[in-house]
């Protein structure tokens, strides 16, 4: 979602973006739940992404040996 800045719609863009921050914060709550330190809510992120950026870079070597 893209939405110009303009200071007559700020409000419009502030709710935007509060609506897109509770989305992203919805998506990793089970992720960070229960982790006081930040570093431990980094950590924990950071292993569940890079799991999919593993299987990612697979699937587009695949691709790319194919052709």
């Amino acid at each position: 979602m893209t939405i110009q800045m303009d200071p007559v719609n700020s409000e419009k863009y502030e709710e935007a973006m509060a609506k897109e921050k509770c989305i992203i914060l919805d998506g990793i709550k089970d992720h960070v739940a229960g982790k006081e330190m930040t570093k431990e809510m980094w950590d924990n992120l950071k292993t569940l992404y890079q799991h999919t950026f593993v299987k990612r870079k697979m699937l587009l070597e695949n691709h790319l040996q194919s052709y």
